[in-house]
């Protein structure tokens, strides 16, 4: 299989390995970017549910939304659509949707994930007859999207580095149970909070890390200072903004990352990321792994490391799998010192907890206490009596046990049936 379908034996063969990995970025930008046929699929798929809401609802309208609209979209990427009209609140909408779709077999109930109960209720058709999936929303304005599309044609570097970053952090695997770094659900980034760190780093930090847009390794030097400049981020006392006088504000240690809204007032675009200290661990490990291929290795990928190919199967060495056929190697992080000291700290604490819940004592005091009652020493024949006392006790303790546990259940069965006449 090529090494780096997205790239050319002449790139990879570049001397400079800072120039080389600014033509990789790009080149991936090109490989990973909708193909015809993936183009063709998302705009025939769109067509068929606008037309099926507009023939079933007449009035209602399906707007597209997230990646699909504003191009940031990866191969297999779901289709985000808002259905907007005055179809009753949003639960209703849903439903009706829901039914008109199984009546109608656009899908069958396989197909559907149905989530009525979240904040914003969504349906979801993940059928193998669709190239893509559908998340399907209703009146849910996404001022996020119109707010991309603008950033995308602000800045000509955003797009590149956001799809390098989102598939890499798509791909890593930490160790941390129930987190994944590119995922609103698991506690980690949502996308357009990606988006919004990107556009940040680009407006207010980019030139003073030493970004130069006119030099030939510009998107490599983006690369390696966005992941140094928020590896070590103090987002536990600073906040980030747009449009104001100050780019950040002070704020307290909650929530763990507070990105406010350019469009909504009051909103914070970084709620969901709960887990803050690991997700700036997978922006070190990410710098690590580039910064270690650049310093020395052979001429070869550099964009490998972060972004492996052994399961997309390129078939010609330049084309890739498509759509929903297009898979993410996963890139597992090894458990880092802080990680291993953070989880044990917490097993002890749990022990602990468990140890008060239960009224136990700490054994070795237990038997140190037990050893001056009894009068004994560190020598050998002191030990085996004192052991031959403790276990005396024990047995003792067990007889009485035992005994105290029979009179209890004769005083229960006396409460009830003819054998009453026990309880006295």
């Amino acid at each position: 299989m090529k090494e780096a379908p997205w790239s050319d034996s002449k790139t990879l063969a570049h001397p400079d390995k800072e120039e080389r990995l600014s033509k990789e970025i790009l080149q991936f930008e090109k490989y990973i970017s909708p193909t015809k046929s993936e183009e063709a699929d998302r705009i025939q798929m769109q067509e068929m549910f606008e037309d099926f809401v507009a023939a079933t609802f007449p009035g209602m309208k399906a707007v597209p939304f997230g990646s699909h609209s504003t191009g940031l979209c990866l191969p297999g990427s779901d289709m985000d659509l808002d259905l907007r009209g005055d179809y009753g609140s949003s639960k209703t909408i849903i439903n009706r949707m829901k039914k008109a779709l199984l009546q109608q077999r656009i899908c069958s109930y396989n197909d559907l994930n149905h989530v009525p109960f979240a904040k914003v209720p969504v349906l979801t058709i993940n059928a193998e007859r669709y190239p893509i999936p559908v998340d399907i929303t209703a009146n849910n304005p996404s001022p996020s999207s119109d707010r991309t599309i603008f950033w995308v044609k602000k800045h000509q570097s955003l797009r590149p580095l956001y799809l390098v970053l989102k598939h890499s952090l798509l791909a890593l695997q930490h160790p941390r149970p129930n987190f994944r770094p590119m995922s609103s659900k698991f506690s980690g980034m949502a996308s357009y909070t990606l988006v919004c760190l990107i556009v940040h780093f680009l407006e207010v930090e980019a030139e003073k890390q030493g970004c130069d847009s006119s030099s030939p390794s510009y998107y490599a030097n983006l690369l390696v200072e966005f992941l140094s400049f928020y590896a070590t981020f103090d987002f536990a006392k600073k906040g980030i903004q747009f449009f104001e006088k100050s780019p950040y504000f002070s704020k307290g240690s909650h929530p763990p990352m507070m990105i406010l809204d350019p469009d909504v007032p009051g909103s914070n675009v970084g709620r969901s990321s709960a887990y803050v200290n690991e997700l700036q661990e997978c922006f070190a490990f990410l710098l690590d792994t580039i910064v270690e291929r650049t310093d020395d290795g052979p001429r070869n990928s550099i964009l490998q490391r972060i972004i492996p190919v052994s399961n997309q199967e390129p078939i010609d060495g330049t084309r890739r799998l498509e759509s929903r056929n297009y898979e993410i190697e996963p890139i597992y992080m090894p458990h880092s010192e802080s990680w291993e000291e953070v989880q044990t700290a917490r097993r002890e604490k749990a022990s602990q907890r468990m140890d008060r819940r239960h009224g136990k004592k700490n054994t070795q005091d237990d038997d140190h206490n037990k050893r001056k009652r009894w009068g004994g020493d560190d020598d050998d024949d002191d030990d085996d009596v004192y052991l031959a006392q403790l276990e005396s006790g024990k047995k003792n303790s067990n007889k009485r046990k035992r005994r105290n546990d029979d009179d209890h259940s004769s005083g229960y069965k006396s409460l009830s049936g003819k054998n009453s006449h026990r309880r006295w």
